[in-house]
C-alpha cells in the first residue's frame, strides 16, 4: 500500500476517490471538480493506494494548532479489513499528535470500536448536530 498527503488531484485519482464514496454508501455522483474543491478545502488528507488504485481516504479539517476535525474516512468495499483504514488513521493521527482530535461515527455501524481501537474514544458528554445539505439559493 502506498498512501499519498495532500496533492494536486489528478482525473485519475478522481475517479479512484469517486469509486471509493461511491462503494462506502457516501456517494452520489461527484464529478472532478466538486472533488478537487472538497480536497482543496481540507486542511489535511490522505490517499491510499494499492496497485495504482485509490482504495481508501481520509479527511480532515483543523488549524493544525489546537484542534483537528476527522470529518471521513473511507475503504472501498473490496479492500476492507486489510488494515487500509488503520494505517490512514494512524498516519493522520502520527501528523496531528500535537492537536485535540475529534470526529463523529453513526452509532451500530462498528465505526465506534474502529476508532477507539485508534485512540479516538467515545464520549458520553459530546452530541452530535447536524443537518442535511441544502440547494443552493439562485442568484
Amino acid at each position: 500500500m502506498k498512501i499519498i498527503e495532500k496533492v494536486e488531484l489528478s482525473d485519475l485519482l478522481c475517479q479512484g476517490i469517486a469509486e471509493v464514496y461511491n462503494s462506502a454508501g457516501m456517494g452520489g455522483q461527484h464529478s472532478d471538480t466538486k472533488l478537487r474543491m472538497m480536497y482543496k478545502a481540507a486542511s489535511y488528507f490522505l490517499l491510499a493506494e494499492e496497485h495504482g488504485r485509490v482504495v481508501g481516504l481520509l479527511r480532515a479539517f483543523g488549524d493544525s494548532t489546537v484542534v483537528t476535525w476527522l470529518a471521513e474516512v473511507a475503504v472501498h468495499t473490496d479492500h476492507r479489513r486489510k488494515g487500509f483504514g488503520t494505517q490512514l488513521v494512524q498516519r493522520f493521527l502520527d501528523h496531528h499528535r500535537h492537536t485535540a482530535v475529534f470526529t463523529f461515527c453513526i452509532k451500530g455501524r462498528g465505526q465506534e470500536a474502529f476508532f477507539d481501537a485508534a485512540g479516538l474514544s467515545p464520549k458520553d458528554i459530546i452530541t452530535g448536530c447536524s443537518r442535511a445539505a441544502q440547494k443552493k439559493h439562485a442568484a
